[in-house]
């Protein structure tokens, strides 16, 4: 590149520094930028939780116990160790999943501070570099999802420290390529969908030397990416395998083929997500596509980072459009990026005054319509989760065991470590009782359930093993036990040893006597797993339950029907 052309491009990067209408409106980008992030912030704390959330916070307990010694996870599980410290300080089931969220919502700021970063470095001024950010806050997409307890957060916070390395060094030089690799390599290892950030890094670097006729200078920086991305994929394996890191290795690889080729077909319905995120972001979407058009007009005159930023932002949209299980949190791994380019459209306004007014109007309409959506999400709060966990941990002992297929209790290990998403409820209906599910589940029967709408779609096929074993204390909570309803002697089928008490309507104690086969016991009683023939001696006032001694009930009849958990969450 000529030195004439750069110093065209740094005039042309520095432009508007002094001159951008832009700058009359910053007091105002300021502050609906700092409201954006109290919103984020409280949005951490207060949106209702997804299923996902739960189970992939939840897998850092099996850090050092269990993962990769009795549980060989296909995923990566590079999530799991930035998690850990919320599972430290929390001390509960919920302070944990809290102090997750906001280690994921600060993790998120630290995203936009690097995008900031990237802004400035492809040449936008202060002013124009915020309004990149408070774009990003402005699509629901993103704002409603960053925060979550998933790996794509942390992953899109690799790839953009990757992402502004590359843009903010000369990337002619090897380190600066290795470097960028290695953070492309810590987003795979947070989760592999990380490779879509990969691959259009890799690709962004290498076609814009070979644009250039320069296949040699392209060969070069592929391999020092590939170099750095694959050093913390080795250190993975082996701090996780030691011995078996050849194992790990390839399971890094191999476990996502499944999800990547034939784990949509148990989902219908998932494109409506792509109408659904250009519905509720229209004008932040038509802003951004606008932006990209005239960069790519103007293709010619940029500098070598805003090409390499410029393709990698267009083969995220190829990759996330093509994606075959388009969820709402995938979009956010490719809003930032389509953000940087968004400020483009203010060079228009330059030229003339209708202009101006069309496209600030644009930009203000987009900021302000986000701000209703954000005052209306406030609505969707966690409230009922959150009640829903502190009364099942008032319910579980320290070592007892629970199930929900979804992983809601971080702090306490599940009867089965099963994920019941679509595909698991349809292979443990269609096989019945000699499915996996059942068998352990009869095997290791849990201290308590929840029932949420993944185990209601597994009620019929449950319905003879909970029969005469599990009894509702709560509209979604179920433990061992038997109800007395007019009758004094009923077989319970115990399904795990515990000691049992009776226990009124309100969930009081009740001082009656009790036969375990003909033979009258001392209550709390130690009860075998198995069948017991057991029998009220008195007069009573039905109902009455027998259930786990030493635990708080209350409300035992009559009992609601479940709660809808979970269902529709991601139509808010």
């Amino acid at each position: 590149m000529s030195k004439t052309l750069q110093a065209s491009d740094l005039q042309y990067a520095r432009a508007g520094e002094t001159s951008d209408p832009m700058l009359r409106y910053q007091w105002a980008i300021r502050v609906a930028l700092c409201a954006k992030l109290g919103f984020l912030v409280f949005f951490a704390f207060n949106t209702q939780f997804v299923m996902d959330e739960f189970w992939q916070f939840g897998q850092s307990k099996y850090l050092r116990n269990g993962f990769f010694n009795t549980i060989w996870p296909s995923k990566a599980v590079g999530y799991a160790v930035f998690y850990k410290p919320a599972h430290w300080l929390g001390w509960d089931a919920v302070s944990a999943i809290m102090i997750g969220r906001l280690q994921t919502a600060l993790l998120a700021c630290g995203t936009l501070a690097l995008l900031y970063g990237i802004a400035r470095k492809l040449g936008q001024d202060r002013v124009r570099a915020l309004l990149v950010i408070l774009l990003a806050l402005s699509f629901s997409t993103f704002i409603e999802r960053v925060f979550r307890t998933r790996s794509e957060s942390l992953a899109l916070f690799f790839a953009t420290a990757a992402l502004y390395w590359i843009v903010s060094r000369d990337i002619s030089r090897a380190k600066t390529i290795l470097i960028a690799g290695l953070f492309s390599g810590l987003a795979f290892i947070a989760t592999q969908k990380a490779v879509y950030f990969n691959l259009a890094l890799g690709l962004g670097l290498v076609v814009e030397v070979l644009l250039r006729l320069d296949p040699l200078t392209a060969l070069r920086r592929g391999l020092m990416l590939v170099a750095g991305w694959v050093i913390p994929i080795l250190v993975y394996s082996v701090a996780f395998g030691g011995w078996d890191s050849l194992t790990i290795l390839t399971s890094l690889f191999q476990g996502p083929l499944r999800v990547a080729t034939s784990g949509h077909v148990y989902y219908t319905t998932l494109g409506m997500f792509y109408g659904q995120t250009i519905e509720r972001n229209l004008l932040p979407y038509l802003l951004a596509a606008f932006g990209l058009l005239a960069s790519l007009y103007r293709w010619r005159t940029l500098t070598s980072g805003h090409r390499v930023a410029l393709v990698f932002t267009l083969v995220m949209i190829v990759l996330i459009a093509r994606h075959n299980q388009p969820w709402p949190y995938v979009f956010i791994m490719v809003i930032p990026f389509l953000c940087l380019w968004a400020p483009a459209t203010l060079d228009y306004a330059a030229r003339g005054k209708f202009q101006a007014r069309l496209i600030h109007a644009v930009w203000i309409v987009a900021v302000l319509l986000s701000f209703a959506r954000n005052i209306t999400y406030i609505e969707h709060d966690n409230r009922a989760e959150i009640d829903l966990i502190r009364q099942v941990e008032t319910l579980l002992g320290p070592n007892e065991k629970y199930f929900d297929g979804i992983g809601m209790l971080s702090n306490h290990a599940e009867s089965q470590r099963r994920w019941l998403d679509t595909r698991q409820v349809h292979i443990a209906n269609t096989e019945g009782e000699a499915s996996d599910f059942m068998r352990k589940l009869r095997a290791v029967p849990p201290h308590l359930i929840i029932d949420t709408y993944r185990t209601q779609k597994l009620r019929e096929l449950m319905k003879p093993f909970l029969k005469n074993s599990y009894v509702r204390v709560a509209p979604n909570i179920g433990v061992p036990g038997v109800r007395f309803s007019d009758v004094s002697e009923v077989t319970f089928e115990t399904p795990l040893e515990q000691e049992f008490g009776l226990f009124d309507k309100s969930g009081q104690p009740v001082a009656v006597s009790l036969l375990v086969e003909d033979e009258p016991v001392q209550l709390p009683v130690l009860l075998k797993p198995g069948p017991n023939r057991v029998r009220l001696d008195g007069v009573v006032d039905w109902p009455v339950f027998l259930l786990p001694a030493h635990k708080p009930y209350s409300g035992l009849h009559p009992i609601p029907a479940p709660e809808p958990i979970f269902v529709r969450v991601y139509d808010y």
